[in-house]
């Protein structure tokens, strides 16, 4: 015997099942972390609020983590032929973990001895954050390689790789910082020495 109860119940459960199934469903664009609101200062002292402060509506992060990743960088940018050509927006985010904000004006000065013209300080940032919160944020399994990832203003990150510089890895990328090229997510995960 039904009761006006069941079939309420069962009215509100197909509701409910559409309206999940609503808000599951992909939206066209697949991302693979999210750049999370943070203020921080390139190293011209310039203030930036991210994601909005990116540079262009997509822009290649290179995210570091330890010393001596800007080693692994340099060859990206070289490889990339950045500092020739104005066509890429790109930037370097060095993340600190928030116990160095305490010798962030020592850090500073340091990474400003290493990027001496206004140009390179201004496409360096260094963010003192949770770093393991970031990385998770960002979709990045570790903190022990470079990451070369493209973010667009509203932080999704839209592609990434891991490790050390390759052609195969860069037109990837290239390929994700065309505006056209929304449908799908680029997840470059090549082992990290190749």
């Amino acid at each position: 015997m039904r009761t006006i109860w069941t079939d309420s119940f069962a009215w509100m459960l197909t509701v409910g099942a559409a309206i999940g199934l609503t808000l599951l469903a992909p939206t066209g664009l697949s991302v693979l972390g999210h750049l999370p609101r943070v203020a921080a200062s390139d190293l011209n002292k310039r203030q930036l609020a991210f994601p909005e402060d990116l540079a262009a509506d997509r822009t290649l992060v290179f995210v570091t983590f330890m010393r001596g990743q800007n080693v692994d960088v340099d060859h990206w940018v070289e490889g990339m032929g950045l500092k020739e050509s104005s066509a890429v927006a790109w930037m370097r985010l060095r993340v600190f973990d928030t116990a160095s904000n305490r010798n962030r004006d020592d850090i500073e000065s340091k990474l400003q001895a290493t990027y001496t013209t206004p140009d390179a300080r201004a496409s360096v940032v260094p963010l003192f954050t949770d770093r393991d919160a970031f990385a998770r944020s960002l979709g990045l399994p570790t903190q022990k390689h470079v990451y070369a990832v493209v973010i667009n203003r509203e932080g999704h990150v839209l592609a990434r790789a891991e490790g050390l510089y390759s052609r195969e890895k860069a037109d990837a990328l290239l390929e994700r910082l065309k505006p056209e090229n929304d449908l799908a997510s680029t997840d470059f995960f090549l082992p990290a020495h190749k």
